[in-house]
C-alpha cells in the first residue's frame, strides 16, 4: 500500500473513511470520533459486518460491483498491512485476525469484445483508433532519419495490421502472436484463437483491419520468405532467416508507435503528454495490463 501513488492513497482515505462512518452509524463499534477507533474495534469486526457494508454500498448507495470492489480492495490493502506487514515497537503486527481475508470479491464477467470497448474508451474517442492508424501509415515517417525510414518501410504493412488487428478484434498479444494462417478465414472475417484453459474461440475483425491484415498477407511470403513450414502469420527477419514474432517483439512493436504517436497529440499547452496516457494507450491496443519502465 506504500507503494501506491497519491492520488491513489487519497482514494484510500476516503474509502476508510466511509467505512469508518458505516460502522459508527450502525453501532456496530462504540460511537466516537473516527480517530479514536481502536485496533481491537477492528480485529473484532465479523464477516456479517462486512457483508452488511457491501450491502449497503449496492443498495442504499447504488454502487456499482467495480465501484464496490473498489472500495473492498482499499480494505483489504488496509487489513493486510496491520495484520501482517506492520510492526509495533514490540515487534508485533498491530493485531492479527483479519476479517477481510475471508471476503471475496467477485468480478463482473466481461466479454472481451467489451473489454476492448471499455479500453479504447479511456483513450481513444469517435474516430480516434482510426487517427492512430492513420498516423502510422502516412504520418509517422516523415519524423525519421534515412536510416529509420529504411526498416519502417520495411515492415510497415506488417506493423499496420498488427496495430489494426489489435485495434480491430481486442485480441491480447498472446494470442496475436501465436496467430497460424490457418487461424484466419478472411472471407469470413473471423480469427480462430487459444483462450485461457486452451479454450478454442472465433473473434470477428473490422472491416478496417481486414484490408490492413490482407494488405500485409499479399507481401508476407516475398518479403520474409518463411518457407512452407513456418506458419505462423507475423514474421521477423533475422540474418534473412524468418522468424516468428514473439510476443516482447510485439510488444516493442506497439510501444515504438503508441510513445510517437503519443508525444505528437498530447504534447501541447492544453494537454500534458504523461506516463498514464501512455499505458493508456498501450492498454487499449494490447489488451492487457502494461507497466512503464523507467529510462
Amino acid at each position: 500500500m506504500h507503494d501506491a501513488s497519491p492520488s491513489t492513497l487519497l482514494n484510500y482515505v476516503y474509502d476508510f473513511r466511509v467505512f469508518f462512518n458505516w460502522l459508527l452509524s450502525e453501532q456496530i463499534i462504540e460511537l466516537k470520533p473516527i480517530k479514536d477507533i481502536s485496533f481491537s474495534d477492528l480485529e473484532n469486526l465479523k464477516k456479517k459486518d462486512v457483508e452488511n457494508f457491501i450491502r449497503f454500498l449496492k443498495l442504499q448507495q447504488n454502487m456499482q460491483n467495480s465501484s464496490v470492489n473498489r472500495k473492498i480492495s482499499a480494505l483489504k490493502s488496509l487489513f493486510k498491512y496491520l495484520t501482517s506487514l506492520s510492526e509495533n515497537e514490540d515487534g508485533e503486527c498491530y493485531f492479527y485476525r483479519n476479517v477481510m481475508a475471508k471476503i471475496e470479491i467477485h468480478k463482473d464477467k466481461e466479454t472481451l469484445n467489451a473489454r476492448a470497448k471499455r479500453m479504447r474508451s479511456k483513450i481513444f474517442h469517435n474516430n480516434d483508433d482510426q487517427e492512430f492508424l492513420n498516423y502510422v501509415k502516412y504520418e509517422h515517417e516523415k519524423s525519421l532519419t534515412k536510416h529509420q525510414l529504411f526498416y519502417f518501410l520495411r515492415d510497415k504493412d506488417r506493423d499496420v495490421a498488427i496495430l489494426s488487428l489489435f485495434l480491430g478484434s481486442g485480441i491480447r498479444v498472446s494470442e496475436l502472436a501465436d496467430l497460424r494462417m490457418e487461424d484466419i478465414n478472411l472471407k469470413e472475417r473471423l480469427i480462430d484463437v487459444i483462450r485461457k484453459g486452451n479454450k478454442e474461440d472465433s473473434v470477428w475483425i473490422t472491416p478496417i483491419a481486414l484490408n490492413d491484415i490482407e494488405k500485409y498477407m499479399e507481401i508476407r511470403d516475398n518479403k520474409y520468405a518463411p518457407g512452407k513450414e513456418l506458419k505462423n502469420v507475423f514474421l521477423s527477419k533475422y540474418k534473412h532467416t524468418a522468424q516468428p514474432l514473439s510476443v516482447r517483439a510485439i510488444q516493442d512493436i506497439v510501444e515504438k508507435y503508441t510513445k510517437a504517436y503519443g508525444k505528437k497529440r498530447f504534447w501541447c499547452k492544453d494537454f500534458i503528454y504523461s506516463k498514464e496516457v501512455y499505458r493508456f494507450l498501450m492498454e487499449s491496443i494490447l489488451m492487457q495490463p502494461f507497466r512503464i519502465v523507467d529510462e
